[in-house]
């Protein structure tokens, strides 16, 4: 297995863990929000959403086709864009309030960044033109 599948399997399952791991703590509110529980909060299910574009790119991932590596690239970008949103909109300070940014937090931008990497990089070997 080359070291471009790992990185990918690694990143997916990265993401994955990280959407169900605290992202931040609301003292005030007494709340721990992760991305598939937030009550209390404004937020929605912002986990729903990485869950639903690394499934996306899994499957893309198990097409050996060079159109669906390079719309698997679209759903890392946008998941990666999707991260950083909810990196500044959850981590922000609201009405003098500021959330405790937890690890879940730190590890879904990572995580993001390495799949993201990893779409850049699909394995794949394109076929030879015949003359």
């Amino acid at each position: 297995m080359s070291w471009k599948k790992i990185l990918s399997i690694v990143s997916v399952i990265g993401v994955v863990a990280a959407c169900f791991l605290p992202w931040a703590s609301i003292n005030s509110l007494q709340v721990t929000i992760n991305g598939i529980r937030t009550e209390g909060t404004g937020f929605g299910k912002p986990g729903y959403l990485h869950l639903s574009f690394v499934i996306l790119f899994v499957i893309t991932f198990l097409i050996r086709s060079v159109g669906a590596k390079r719309i698997g690239l679209i759903f890392v970008g946008l998941n990666f864009a999707w991260a950083i949103r909810n990196f500044i909109v959850i981590g922000s300070c609201e009405a003098g309030e500021c959330p405790e940014k937890l690890s879940g937090l730190y590890m879904l931008l990572v995580f993001s960044v390495t799949l993201l990497i990893s779409g850049l990089f699909p394995d794949i070997t394109l076929k030879e033109e015949k003359k």
